[in-house]
């Protein structure tokens, strides 16, 4: 594998937390020593927060319009009146 290829499979292991011990230090002692290297493992680490939260925010979206479709739509009443149902208030209590 090339040299960069390497380094981004160490720095993705390093940021799930995978590999051994041993390999986590040298990876942590190499970013107290090179700055440059420090840096990638930032963006990396950035890189991943900003996919995850794109994701979340798609499957916000997803939840939303699924939402509109069971909810509004009058194809969808009997799972709407089932659904009210399990969350009426019950006299006895």
């Amino acid at each position: 594998m090339r040299t960069s290829l390497v380094e981004i499979v160490q720095i993705e292991q390093f940021l799930q937390n995978e590999g051994d011990l041993g390999e986590r230090m040298l990876l942590e002692a190499r970013m107290l020593v090179d700055e440059r290297f420090a840096s990638k493992v930032n963006f990396q680490e950035y890189a991943y927060k900003a996919i995850q939260q794109y994701g979340r925010n798609i499957l916000r979206e997803e939840i939303k319009r699924m939402d509109q479709k069971l909810f509004n739509e009058p194809t969808q009443l009997n799972f709407q009146q089932k659904i009210k149902s399990y969350f009426k208030k019950d006299k006895g209590c």
